[in-house]
């Protein structure tokens, strides 16, 4: 940690603002690694509320890591709180991997609280365009969407959209 804060104190001083984000992001990601959850949101929210400019994409990554860790902690109340928040900050200038990754994120939640109706179709528009591995690896999320799909649809729309989906087909074999 010593080491992250050394690098934020020297970008501080020597380079600009996205440095220091940077910086700020690397010590985040070192207190989620380490598992200090309340320290990991703090810092999240530091970068929220720095008055360094921060782009819309890193707000939303910023908030995408803070419901990630409510995901973990299985703190629904704040976990849909953040989605939404973060669904408006993805309205107002996300790009389409960040929207992408923000339904992967809402279908997971849904899923923790057992709404698979709303949740399968969301897997299934990203399996064409998954990029989400900071929550689960491809085959996992494939296994989250063919299931709850499986469940969800119709046989006809079942054969369609899953049973002959090229990427389904490939993770089979």
């Amino acid at each position: 940690m010593k080491k992250v804060e050394v690098k934020k104190a020297d970008a501080l001083e020597n380079a600009g603002d996205t440095e220091v984000l940077d910086t700020m992001f690397e010590k985040a990601l070192v207190l989620t690694t380490a598992g200090d959850w309340t320290a990991a949101v703090t810092a999240y929210d530091d970068i929220l509320s720095s008055k360094k400019k921060i782009t819309s994409n890193k707000k939303i990554d910023a908030m995408c890591d803070k419901t990630r860790i409510s995901l973990f902690l299985l703190d629904n109340s704040n976990c849909a709180a953040l989605i939404e928040e973060t669904k408006k900050l993805n309205e107002a200038g996300g790009d389409w991997d960040r929207r992408n990754r923000l339904k992967i994120y809402e279908a997971l939640y849904l899923i923790s609280n057992r709404e698979v109706r709303k949740a399968a179709p969301l897997l299934l528009e990203c399996i064409e365009t998954f990029t989400c591995v900071e929550l689960c690896s491809y085959s996992k999320f494939m296994f989250y969407a063919v299931l709850s799909n499986i469940m969800t649809l119709s046989r006809t729309d079942l054969h369609k959209k899953v049973i002959k989906n090229p990427q389904v087909i490939a993770m089979i074999e």
